[in-house]
């Protein structure tokens, strides 16, 4: 087992534009880049149609989040190795985020030795230009989440935290019912609020090891 892997990351944009010109373009790059990890975001998954494995093909365990749009878009993982446990942070911090499904897709990835278990994240942050206090949000909300799920020290984060487990790779999306509970906009803030209490945390410890 070699000590590298080949990470690679793409924004979809759905099926939108020339789709069947992308979609040849996108399925060539993905057979030279060789990847071990994908993370796509925009991708789509209906009980029709799922876009990474139609790009990707097999070889692939894939994830995707739960909460997606009514069309089927949000942000999916693939990996050549089994992956294991998954979870899912919803990022609507705020009322205005609604009608966009930012989430952060988060999953432990049973890689070979000498690497071994590791943490493969997919973060898709609101994407409006004047949501910038949304985004600082969701980056600290989903960097509170990971180290958490890593085993860094217990109490230091002033926020509450909640997130979904997803079922195992490729089960049907018309199976899966549930919405991650999301952070209480009243526990984070509206903009102009001041400062986010999170950022002032400095010299945080962390450990080695993923912890459920």
């Amino acid at each position: 087992m070699s000590k590298k892997i080949r990470v690679a990351t793409l924004n979809l944009w759905g099926r939108w534009g020339a789709w069947e010109d992308r979609r040849s373009v996108i399925i060539d790059g993905f057979k030279a880049l060789e990847p071990d990890l994908v993370a796509l975001q925009e991708s789509i998954r209906t009980d029709q149609y799922d876009q990474v494995a139609d790009l990707l093909g097999d070889g692939f365990h894939i994830v995707h989040q739960q909460a997606r749009a009514d069309d089927g878009m949000g942000v999916s993982i693939a990996s050549r190795w089994p992956i294991e446990e998954t979870r899912e942070l919803d990022l609507h911090v705020t009322p205005r985020t609604a009608g966009f499904p930012c989430a952060t897709l988060i999953a432990e990835v049973h890689t070979p030795d000498p690497i071994g278990p590791l943490l493969f994240v997919n973060h898709l942050p609101s994407w409006q230009p004047p949501f910038e206090h949304e985004r600082e949000l969701q980056a600290v909300l989903a960097a509170q989440f990971i180290e958490g799920l890593v085993g860094s020290a217990a109490g230091m984060w002033s926020w509450p935290v909640t997130s979904t487990p997803i079922p195992p790779p490729r089960v049907s999306a018309s199976g899966l019912a549930a919405k991650p509970s999301a952070v209480p906009a009243s526990a984070i803030g509206t903009p102009g609020s001041g400062p986010i209490p999170a950022l002032a945390n400095q010299g945080r410890p962390s450990r080695r090891g993923i912890r459920w």
